[in-house]
């Protein structure tokens, strides 16, 4: 049996839930769907868990660059705490609740197109006009031999971890590694950070990757530009990265950072005529992917940023889509679950 709705939302990342509030505050009768946490990875993490994290050491580091102030200590028990507490303990029940209250029929299942106007999800089938792919992207693993078996971190692994790695090599020196780096090194961590391009921040100008090189290494990073990870082992409790130039790295933990590919897999593009690639979903300046189908953030590969996601969400749609506008709860955050402003006691 199938249930109908006036728009469906697959993904519930920034994007997607920027979308769900638009078109409830229409009047319109919205699922949302979402396999993992409402809220995504930006606001559980990466976004907020990775700033929240950053701060402490930053503060720290500031202090060291003033006459008179003293060096504050860093207490990784209680950050770590205020991190959890941040990102509300991976626990999205309450966002879950919120939406339901404003009457968003919230589905906790992987979703797949089945055909023009169709959704299935955990074995129910959403109709609607009108759907938006909202599934935002995935950590990109290149092709290294064996780091399946050594076994690795992504920014997830990295932005909640529990105790300071004693070191760290990073496999990529994107805008992910340098402050994942940093802070670790700051923390104490031994870090390298394996970089295939001579410069850091590869899009961004040379001098920018030179300014920021010489941060990194001031806090006692160490760079390896222009060097590609050929094969990782594993050899008495550490990984052991072996690099083109035949030289080698050791670490407790193996960071991936190499960037972020669109998360297309087992949508069933293919059935509604589509199909993805590397780039991810192609849209038109309307973000429509196809006849009845929309795509926005991650997924469509234009600009991989929190902003430009949402962004896309608050494009007006059509005025045939909206009904009676009725008043829903506002997005107050990245993840637009309400945190308070205040730090919790400790």
């Amino acid at each position: 049996m199938s249930e109908t709705f006036d728009a469906v939302v697959i993904g519930a990342g920034p994007a997607g839930e920027v979308a769900v509030g638009a078109l409830a505050r229409a009047g319109m009768r919205v699922a949302l769907v979402e396999r993992e946490l409402v809220g995504g990875e930006c606001g559980y993490w990466a976004c907020i868990p990775s700033k929240t994290l950053l701060r402490p050491p930053e503060a720290r580091g500031e202090s060291e660059r003033l006459a008179g102030v003293s060096r504050p200590e860093l207490d990784w028990q209680r950050i770590a705490a205020y991190r959890d507490w941040m990102i509300r303990d991976l626990d999205d029940s309450k966002t879950v609740a919120r939406y339901e209250r404003d009457g968003v029929a919230v589905v906790k299942a992987h979703a797949r197109l089945a055909g023009r106007g169709r959704v299935e999800a955990d074995g129910r089938v959403l109709e609607s006009e009108r759907v938006i792919l909202a599934t935002g992207s995935d950590s990109f693993i290149p092709p290294v031999e064996g780091l399946g078996e050594a076994g690795y971190w992504t920014n997830r692994e990295a932005t909640t971890l529990q105790e300071i790695p004693k070191s760290a090599v990073f496999i990529g020196g994107g805008p992910v590694g340098i402050e994942l780096g940093q802070m670790l090194a700051r923390f104490g961590s031994r870090v390298t950070i394996v970089h295939n391009h001579r410069s850091l921040l590869k899009r961004e100008d040379p001098a920018v990757s030179k300014l920021i090189g010489k941060e990194l290494e001031a806090d006692g990073v160490r760079l390896m530009l222009g060097r590609t990870a050929e094969s990782v082992s594993v050899d008495g409790g550490e990984r052991v990265l072996r690099l083109d130039d035949g030289s080698e790295v050791r670490s407790e933990v193996l960071v991936v950072s190499a960037g972020r590919m669109p998360r297309t897999e087992g949508l069933g593009l293919e059935t509604v005529g589509m199909e993805a690639g590397p780039a991810g979903v192609s849209v038109d300046e309307r973000c429509r992917a196809a006849d009845g189908i929309w795509a926005i953030g991650d997924v469509t590969g234009v600009s991989l940023f929190t902003h430009v996601g949402k962004y896309q969400a608050r494009s007006r749609p059509p005025t045939s889509w909206a009904r009676t506008p009725r008043r829903t709860t506002e997005p107050s955050h990245e993840s637009s679950s309400p945190i308070p402003r205040s730090r919790p006691s400790a």
